[in-house]
């Protein structure tokens, strides 16, 4: 549930409201010391720390949340709040130079939307002051005060927040080291309090105050990589007309000065592969029992042999590359 502007507006005219925000003011003016010709916007209820920057910046503007209200800001000359949706500023592209969001990421709906739009109306090099609640600390388990509504974050939260919304932190602090307490002695040891814990790097303070400056660029997403479909490899066919002119002259009778090929042999059945590069002819090929066949086209070996021709080219041709020659699988050396 997102605070009332009139709840803010109480607050930070207490005590120690008014003790929290002068802690928080000089942490974010030590920052931005000379804001002179910049432009700059508060988004949530940044109000009450605005009107330091009204004399010497060129224009100051405050945007209230829809979910929280708007107040009459400022007291005196024209008009300068407005009433928005936090995902949808109305300002053009790269119009503000710098930014201050306070009571406005711990109770957004989407901290991530909001700073993607906080980065659209940034120009390049403009830089984001964020002032969050701090997980560890007490103001955030505190419901008397409003950093104790809405949803605290750690320094790792807030970096990976501002890293998806392709922000650079480039500074960081804290405030708020002292509890919310509301006794009069507690309030005017404030400011000492705040400097020895600061010194000491206590974890526990209650808020955190980062400055994010714009990335301009954006970062390379990792693609899971397509499945291709396979890569064939083209197969030489011979034409039929040189295999049965091929075919022709083995039957004819050359037993001699042709020469068949092992690699093609070793895939028929019922035969062994002899050595590597070894050329057989008809009447020296052996089968598993260690047979020889006779000159000519065996009639032993017929059935398997004469398959081998473009019927069986299919099924040996892997086997066949490895003579690199026009892929039969049995190749003739003429």
């Amino acid at each position: 549930m997102s605070l009332d502007v009139v709840d803010l507006r109480d607050f930070y005219t207490s005590n120690l409201g008014i003790v929290a925000g002068r802690l928080i003011a000089t942490k974010i003016r030590a920052r931005w010391g000379d804001l002179t010709g910049q432009r700059v916007a508060g988004i949530g209820f940044a109000a009450p720390y605005l009107t330091m920057f009204r004399d010497e910046a060129e224009r100051v503007v405050s945007f209230n949340p829809a979910t929280q209200g708007v107040l009459e800001w400022p007291d005196t000359g024209p008009l300068a709040a407005a009433l928005v949706e936090e995902t949808e500023l109305p300002l053009a592209d790269g119009s503000l130079d710098r930014v201050l969001a306070i009571h406005l990421l711990e109770e957004a709906d989407s901290a991530l939307d909001t700073l993607r739009e906080i980065w659209r109306v940034l120009a390049p090099g403009g830089t984001v002051m964020l002032v969050a609640p701090n997980r560890r600390g007490v103001w955030a388990r505190s419901d008397a005060t409003p950093f104790g509504n809405g949803r605290p974050f750690s320094r790792p939260q807030l970096t990976r927040l501002l890293r998806d919304a392709l922000f650079s932190p480039v500074n960081w602090t804290e405030a708020l080291y002292l509890p919310p307490l509301f006794h009069g002695w507690a309030l005017r040891s404030a400011p000492t309090y705040e400097r020895l814990a600061a010194r000491l790097a206590s974890p526990f303070a209650g808020v955190h105050i980062v400055e994010a400056s714009k990335q301009v660029f954006r970062p390379i997403t990792v693609r899971a990589k397509r499945a291709t479909a396979p890569k064939f490899q083209p197969v030489l066919i011979p034409s039929a007309g040189r295999v049965s002119w091929e075919r022709d002259r083995w039957e004819r009778g050359h037993p001699y000065d042709t020469h068949l090929s092992v690699v093609g042999m070793s895939a028929l059945p019922g035969y062994r592969r002899l050595s590597k590069n070894t050329a057989c002819s008809p009447n020296r090929f052996q089968n598993h029992q260690g047979a020889c066949t006779c000159t000519g086209w065996p009639e032993t070996v017929s059935a398997s042999a004469r398959s081998i021709t473009p019927w069986m080219l299919r099924a040996i041709s892997t086997k066949s590359r490895i003579e690199q020659k026009w892929m039969l699988g049995v190749s003739y050396q003429l």
